[in-house]
């Protein structure tokens, strides 16, 4: 928002709660691929890491680049609101996606959540 000239207000303050239900889609997509693949028996992490990017991230990623697209649009608008909406929101799902299938994987990988691997011995270790 600094570097577009976005002064923090009421609604713009708003827009974050939008951002953050739309955003946290590519998250929950990744997640559930991963929670899944890792509690197979016998699964392979590395596989299963593989595994998921390639499937949920190809779909995930046109998903994201309509949603963008569609809110950048806004931003031809006249009224200034609806071009800080379009902006804000568009550059938000564009973030999520890239946190999603970056560093939320490593995240994953690193600190090893029960809720995704499980308490089960077939993680490897």
């Amino acid at each position: 928002m600094g570097f577009c000239g976005i002064p923090l207000s009421v609604g713009t303050s708003m827009f974050a709660s939008i951002a953050i239900g739309v955003g946290v889609n590519p998250a929950i997509h990744i997640l559930d691929r991963l929670r899944l693949g890792l509690r197979a028996p016998g699964a392979d992490p590395e596989g299963v890491f593989a595994g998921a990017l390639a499937f949920t991230g190809y779909r995930l990623f046109y998903a994201a680049l309509v949603l963008v697209v569609g809110f950048v649009l806004l931003c031809v608008s006249e009224f200034r609101t609806l071009v800080e909406f379009g902006l804000l929101i568009g550059l938000a799902i564009g973030v999520a996606f890239l946190v999603s299938v970056t560093l939320l994987p490593a995240l994953v990988a690193v600190s090893r959540p029960r809720f995704v691997w499980g308490s089960g011995g077939n993680n490897g270790h």
